[in-house]
């Protein structure tokens, strides 16, 4: 799932169909999708399981991340 469509159109749900196990980029910052959001858009695709992405790891990232 994209980092920054929330709300996709009728027609891109379609197409997706089912996903057993999506990958989706969350924060809760503003930058990519929220936890809530996540939860909102997974649910219609119903995943075996979501694997989140984009990890903030200290020592590898800038300071100025904020995922």
């Amino acid at each position: 799932m994209g980092d920054n469509r929330a709300n996709w159109p009728g027609d891109v749900s379609e197409a997706v169909g089912r996903a057993d196990v999506p990958m989706v980029s969350v924060d809760d910052s503003c930058h990519t999708l929220s936890h809530e959001q996540v939860a909102r858009r997974a649910g219609p695709v119903k995943p075996q399981m979501v694997v989140l992405i984009h990890y903030k790891i200290p020592g590898l990232n800038p300071d100025w991340i904020t995922l």
